[in-house]
């Protein structure tokens, strides 16, 4: 996928000589005026051949990084003197040190992997643009629904709250019919929390993390520290040296560095593998360990997902999202086969303010079981198993607060007057 400009003398010139150069297919980017005439910029498919990005299996392929070892300490200053030390020190609960996520230096792709991931990010305003479309489409269906269900004044600012905070029409659609026995915003609020909790998976026991378990997702929504996290935590259970963490196929710039870091601040080894035969090398020399934890780039994330679970036999794939993913990105998990993913793992729940796509998927049927949540950045904060009461409760706080201006007396006897007509037929 590249970005392409293209000057016309006005605009249908400009959309015509972008459809014959680049298809129907072209997206456009931006468009604008320059020295009196118009300006496409549009981005657009350009045949290339993708180099092979597996390498042959060798041996020394496998980079082995023990978290003892020099360069690890070297890497940022840690609170104890040696990793023996620390580890006697945490084992036995005399420190508990304050664990921070090292910072993570720009990205640097290859050119074929610049491709890749342009026409990934195109790909996904496409989505997004469709899904944006669908919205519209069910919002003027339900907003003349509701309408015609004569809703009482104070409910009808509880239907315009969740339209304004972004409850997707379809999920505004299954509450609305309920909503109009309910005689003011606040019932109408413990019913959409009722119903939501009561529709949503059950809290489960967090899952054992023996075996080879890998996390994949899509760039920033926390996966190395959700492996590092998870790796941490598994070793105070188990014992730390059958533990380890494996960097697969990572080549943005300063991912190794912030793995070993990690790897060190959570007292297991980390172990790197630039490509699936290197990796089925490495998880052969590690068959004595407990437990294996491998950390995915975020690029293309489906397709390593699918090749995880097709060429490694005995693995866990879990999905990781944070919680405010849009529904175009919730809508990529299910274009893989399902016995692909074993579990979905939410990130920063803390930080969510737009929990309603994901609270729509889960609704669903057959929806993803979640495993783990996690809050925070930092490395000590643990991660802890879903409890579908908390997500609910996340979603709820931008709708009160945008429901509270509506709910005065005096916004409510203008609503009244507006919605006069509807109230009275």
């Amino acid at each position: 996928m590249e970005l392409k400009r293209i000057l016309a003398r006005d605009a249908r010139t400009a959309h015509d000589k972008a459809i014959a150069l680049y298809g129907r297919d072209a997206l456009v980017i931006s468009s604008s005026q320059v020295n009196g005439q118009t300006e496409l910029i549009v981005a657009a498919d350009i045949p290339i051949e993708r180099s092979d990005l597996l390498g042959s299996p060798k041996a020394q392929d496998i980079r082995l990084h023990g978290a003892e070892s020099a360069s690890a300490q070297r890497a940022a200053p840690m609170p104890f003197k040696t990793f023996e030390d620390a580890m006697q020190d945490t084992l036995s609960g005399r420190i508990e040190p304050e664990l921070v996520v090292p910072p993570v230096s720009a990205q640097e792709f290859s050119p074929d992997q610049q491709q890749l991931r342009g026409k990934e990010i195109v790909d996904l305003v496409r989505q997004e643009i469709q899904m944006l479309r669908q919205e519209f489409q069910r919002t003027q269906q339900l907003q003349a629904w509701q309408t015609q269900l004569g809703l009482p004044p104070g409910m009808q600012a509880l239907a315009q709250a969740m339209q304004d905070t972004g409850v997707p029409a379809r999920l505004r659609a299954l509450l609305a019919d309920a909503l109009r026995n309910c005689e003011n915003p606040t019932q109408g609020v413990g019913l959409i929390r009722d119903t939501l909790v009561s529709n949503l998976p059950a809290a489960q026991t967090a899952p054992d993390w023996r075996g080879v378990h890998a996390l994949c997702g899509p760039s920033g929504v926390g996966k190395s520290l959700m492996c590092a996290r998870l790796a941490r935590q598994t070793a105070q259970t188990l014992h730390s040296e059958r533990v380890a963490l494996v960097s697969f196929s990572d080549t943005r710039a300063g991912a190794w560095s912030q793995l070993q870091m990690l790897a060190t601040q959570a007292g297991v080894d980390a172990y790197r593998a630039k490509d699936m035969a290197t990796l089925e090398l490495l998880l052969e020399e590690l068959k004595d360990h407990d437990s294996i934890i491998i950390d995915t780039p975020g690029l293309d994330f489906t397709s390593h997902a699918q090749a995880l679970a097709q060429d490694l036999g005995d693995i866990h794939v879990h999905a990781v999202l944070h919680a405010d993913a849009s529904g175009s990105l919730l809508q990529r998990l299910d274009k893989v086969p399902a016995n692909t993913w074993s579990s979905l793992i939410l990130t920063k729940l803390d930080e969510s303010t737009q929990a309603w796509p994901l609270l729509q998927r889960l609704t669903d049927p057959h929806p993803l079981p979640i495993s783990w949540v996690g809050h925070g950045d930092k490395l000590s904060s643990k991660a802890n198993a879903f409890d579908p009461a908390e997500l609910v409760e996340l979603a709820l706080v931008p709708l009160q607060d945008n429901l509270a201006p509506a709910t005065t007396p005096d916004a409510l006897f203008a609503l009244s007057k507006a919605n006069h007509k509807v109230w009275y037929g």
